[in-house]
């Protein structure tokens, strides 16, 4: 399993490697996002002044569509569910193992904060 972050300089609290390189030594080549919507925040978050992130794992399937997805540590407030919805659009370029496209387990973080502030 490998973990994605929104921020590439930010901590995922996860023991799993981080997508940086998208090629390895092994043959491996990691999937890549191709295309992503945002999750919405949420009115009883925006009411509950809640920040934070959800951290999301799922399945990369070999033609690049997502399944499986598993909420790893949530907020509430309704931003979990917003978070697998929008992850439900997502299309990836699959991971390749020596060519072949293969499904691949990943962890993904997902950032929210009340409009004008920083998480």
């Amino acid at each position: 399993m490998a973990a994605i972050s929104q921020m590439k300089d930010r901590f995922v609290a996860f023991d799993l490697p981080v997508l940086i390189e998208p090629r390895s030594k092994t043959g491996r080549v990691l999937p890549r996002i191709i295309h992503s919507t945002d999750a919405a925040y949420t009115q009883a978050a925006l009411k509950a002044g809640i920040h934070g992130y959800v951290y999301l794992g799922l399945t990369i399937e070999a033609d690049g569509s997502v399944h499986d997805v598993k909420v790893l540590s949530g907020l509430g407030y309704g931003l979990d569910e917003s978070a697998e919805k929008a992850l439900q659009t997502w299309q990836f370029e699959p991971a390749l193992q020596d060519g072949i496209p293969i499904r691949f387990r990943v962890a993904l973080e997902f950032s929210f904060s009340p409009p004008g502030k920083l998480p």
